[in-house]
Formats: C-alpha cells, structure tokens, sequence
C-alpha cells in the first residue's frame, strides 16, 4: 500500500468520522498540496525518517511545514494502530522553530475598536465587538441562537473543544439584547465573511492590523491583568489543559512585574 491509498481510502474516512469538518479540510488540502505530490507514490514501508526529514526542509513556510508533518504523523499512527506498518518513522523527525504570534491590543487601542465596531453600518460590527467582549474564537458564535444563551452565558453546543459555556459581561449581553434573529433563528446571518469589516474597524479605529483570533489574546490578556487566576482564563477561553492557558501569561506583564515587586519586598528590597 503506498501513502497516497493510506490517505485517500482509509486515514481521510476515518479523520471525516472523528474529527471536526474543518478540521478535516484542511489535513485534506495539506495532503493533495503538500505531502502526496512529494511521497504519495512510496510504499508505506520505503517511508524512512531519512526520507521524512528530506521532504519537511523542502516544504515551504516554517509553519505550514511543521503542520504538515503532523498530518503526515497521524496518518502513519493510525497505519501503525491498524497492523499496516510496524513504526512511524516520523517519530524523530525535528520540527521547524517557529515564532511565536501572540498579540494583544492595549486598552486604549481596544477602546477605540470597540466604538468602530459600534459604529460600523452593519451587523458584523456587532460581532466583532462580542468577539472581543467574550474572547470567543473568531467564528465561534456565527451559529448562535438564542436558545443557546441562559442567564450570563451562551452555551455552545459544539466548539473547538466540544460542548462549553461562554461567560457574558454586562456589554456582551447588551449586544446579543440588540439582535433580532434571523433566518433559521440565529442572530448572525449564515456565512456571514467578517474580513472586510474587520479591515476596515481595524482602518476607523486607527490601531495595526492584526487577525482576528488576536482579540482572543486581548481579552486573556485583559482578564490576566485585572487579577482573574489562569485557571478561571482558561475556563472562558474553553481550555481543556492548564498548559493551554499558560501560555496566555506572558501577555500580562503586570502579574510578573507584581510578583517580582513582592518578591524583592519580602527579601528587604
């Protein structure tokens, strides 16, 4: 069997019943771009870490390489679980360094997006001031209803990480009471591209551009700085793992400032 058969008739029909659509999309367009144009042909067995190690510096893009190998690493698992192979020869291989690319907008900054979103002419305004307001991850609530919400929460019936509740403040609350539901009961219409809007907030609001997902790091970084422990972060981040969440911390600096004072404090200082 080669890796191209593995993918195509086995690991992708098993991915499409365990693992979310999207997901699911993007293991398959790393697959057709990235790793069957390059090993599709081998047999599973002519599959070696040498091979692997060859074909991972040639990816372009530290990143898009790295997740590749993963995808790659998990199909050669599940050869492995099913007797189809004796060992995954990706285990060895060495990952690319990547940057790290957590950002967070100061509250002055964040001040300023929040009345832009307010101000912007259509619903998608709206969303993007609740997106920053629950820290929700960027399409997270495009399916909400308001079946979904109980007092001070929008329970999410399927997110990243299954089902989990996502806490809403007075203001977030406020925007959801604004809303008439449409189509099929959701308050956001189905599809709804937030791209151009969020450019263009980004443009009123005078603050850089960054993505979307980075005004999930504002609002961890802003509960982080207003005292609420890690663990409480990542319960309205929706983590499973306290790893998760720690790496959240290093976007407040006033809690290493704080404990570096009382540090000194205590010896004197």
């Amino acid at each position: 069997m080669n890796l191209a058969h593995l993918f195509r008739a086995r690991y992708l029909p098993h991915a499409r019943r365990t693992l979310k659509p999207r997901t699911v999309a993007e293991y398959e367009r790393l697959a057709d771009r990235v790793i069957l144009p390059a090993l599709g042909a081998l047999e599973l067995t002519a599959i070696t870490l040498d091979r692997i190690d060859e074909w991972h510096v040639a990816v372009p893009g530290h990143v898009q390489a790295n997740r590749a190998l993963a995808v790659l690493s998990a199909a050669l698992t599940y050869a492995v679980e099913r007797s189809l192979l004796a060992a995954n020869p990706c285990r060895g291989a060495a990952r690319n360094r990547e940057q790290g690319r957590e950002f967070f907008y100061m509250p002055e900054q964040t001040r300023a997006i929040l009345a832009a979103a307010h101000a912007w002419p259509d619903i998608r305004g709206q969303y993007i001031a609740l997106a920053l307001l629950t820290g929700c991850r960027p399409d997270e609530l495009l399916e909400c209803t308001p079946a979904w919400r109980t007092a001070g929460a929008v329970r999410l019936p399927d997110a990243k990480t299954g089902a989990r509740t996502l806490f809403l403040s007075p203001a977030a609350e406020a925007i959801l009471d604004g809303l008439e539901p449409g189509p099929g009961g959701r308050y956001f219409p189905a599809g709804m591209d937030l791209r151009r809007a969020w450019a263009g907030i980004v443009r009123a609001a005078r603050v850089p551009l960054a993505r979307r997902y980075d005004l999930r790091h504002t609002f961890a970084s802003a509960a982080l700085a207003s005292g609420t422990g890690l663990d409480v972060v990542g319960l309205m981040l929706g983590h499973r793992k306290r790893e998760t969440t720690l790496r959240y911390a290093h976007l407040a600096p006033d809690i290493g400032v704080n404990a570096a004072a009382a540090a000194a404090a205590r010896m004197g200082a």
